[in-house]
C-alpha cells in the first residue's frame, strides 16, 4: 500500500464549495437514496471537495453516510481529510467498528510520523461535525491496536493540551498495547501514573491490564500491589481479575515444584 502525505483541507464553516462540486454531491445523495447502481458513473469526476461537502451536509443522515463511506472509502477522492470527517460522524453515530477500521486505514496509509497530522485534522473539523472527545479515544484505541504506541501517546498529549480530555478508554488502549507488545512494565506504570495525575480514574480493565502485565513479567509482588490498590480505590475485581490471579499462582506453584522448593 502506498503511503500518502496528507493534505489537510480546512473544513467549510457552512457547507460551501464550488457549484460544480456541490452539484456532484447532491447528485450522489440522490443516487445513494434512489439509484445506488448509478453511483459509479460519478466516480471519475468526483472530487475531495464534493466528498467533504456531502459528508458535512448529510452528516445527520445515518443511512446516506454509511452508504457513501462504503462506496467511497477506497476511491481516489476519499482523502485524508474526508476520512477524518467520516471518523467524527461515525463516532457520533456510535458506529465504532466501522470507525475503528477507518482509523486503522488512516494510520497505515498516511505519512504521519507522530500522529500530529491526524490530530490537527480532527481538531480543525471538530466543530463542523458537532463532535465529541470520543473521536480521540476512538483514534487512540485504533492506533494502539496497531501497536503505534508513541503516536497514541502523542495524540493523547495533544488532546489534553487543546482541552479535549482523553478518557480511560484511551489510556487502557495504550496500556494494553504496551503489555501485549511485551513492552516495559515500568513504562506502563509511568503511563498509569500520568493517567491518574491527569484526573482520569482507572477502572477494572485498567487494573486487569496492569496485573496481567506484572504477572507476565514475573513481578508477582507488583501485580498484587495493583490488586490491593484496586480494592483500596473501591474498584471491584471481576472474573478476569481472579482468573489472572489464579493463573499466576498456579504457574508460581509449578515453578517452585520444579525447583524442588
Amino acid at each position: 500500500m502506498s503511503l500518502v502525505k496528507p493534505h489537510i483541507l480546512r473544513p467549510p464553516s457552512s457547507f460551501q464549495c464550488a457549484p460544480s462540486d456541490a452539484a456532484l454531491a447532491e447528485k450522489a445523495v440522490t443516487y445513494l437514496k434512489r439509484h445506488p447502481h448509478h453511483l459509479n458513473s460519478l466516480s471519475s469526476n468526483f472530487t475531495p471537495e464534493a466528498a467533504s461537502y456531502l459528508l458535512l451536509k448529510s452528516q445527520l443522515d445515518k443511512n446516506v453516510i454509511l452508504k457513501f463511506i462504503t462506496w467511497a472509502r477506497t476511491r481516489h477522492f476519499f482523502t485524508f481529510h474526508c476520512k477524518c470527517l467520516a471518523l467524527h460522524i461515525l463516532t457520533r453515530f456510535k458506529l465504532y467498528k466501522t470507525a475503528q477500521a477507518l482509523a486503522e486505514d488512516v494510520a497505515v496509509s498516511s505519512v504521519d510520523d507522530t500522529g500530529t497530522l491526524v490530530f490537527e485534522c480532527l481538531s480543525d473539523s471538530f466543530h463542523s461535525c458537532n463532535s465529541s472527545s470520543a473521536v480521540f479515544d476512538l483514534v487512540v484505541k485504533s492506533y494502539s491496536h496497531l501497536n503505534l504506541i508513541d503516536k497514541s501517546l502523542n495524540i493523547v498529549n495533544l488532546a489534553k493540551v487543546r482541552g479535549f480530555m482523553p478518557g480511560v478508554l484511551s489510556y487502557n488502549a495504550i496500556l494494553d498495547a504496551i503489555i501485549r507488545s511485551k513492552g516495559s512494565v515500568k513504562f506502563a506504570e509511568e503511563v498509569f501514573s500520568e493517567m491518574v495525575k491527569n484526573g482520569v480514574s482507572p477502572n477494572v480493565f485498567t487494573y486487569n491490564i496492569l496485573i496481567r502485565g506484572f504477572f507476565a513479567a514475573g513481578n508477582l509482588d507488583r501485580g498484587l500491589y495493583f490488586f490491593g490498590e484496586m480494592e483500596r480505590t473501591g474498584c471491584l475485581p471481576n472474573v478476569v481479575t481472579y482468573n489472572t490471579l489464579i493463573d499466576a499462582y498456579c504457574k508460581l506453584k509449578r515453578w517452585t515444584m520444579h525447583l524442588g522448593c
